[in-house]
């Protein structure tokens, strides 16, 4: 499911949290929940491959954007 990172170009890694703490220090009221550098993007809705897919693409358009740049 997250084999698209590193397809698409994207330094970074997944990180599954189990534990209570973690979804308080994140601020999380509803899990599942995908957060992204301390934002969290979805919160207490399914997390389906094609909307993980979506935010993959962004992030890559995203990334593309940056490159250019430099």
């Amino acid at each position: 499911m997250f084999s698209g990172l590193k397809a698409r170009g994207i330094k970074g890694k997944v990180h599954l949290a189990f534990e209570y703490l973690e979804f308080s220090r994140i601020g999380l009221k509803g899990v599942p929940a995908l957060e992204l550098n301390g934002i969290v993007l979805f919160e207490n809705c399914h997390l389906s491959n094609e909307l993980l897919d979506d935010v993959l693409k962004r992030l890559a358009n995203a990334k593309r954007k940056l490159d250019l740049k430099k």
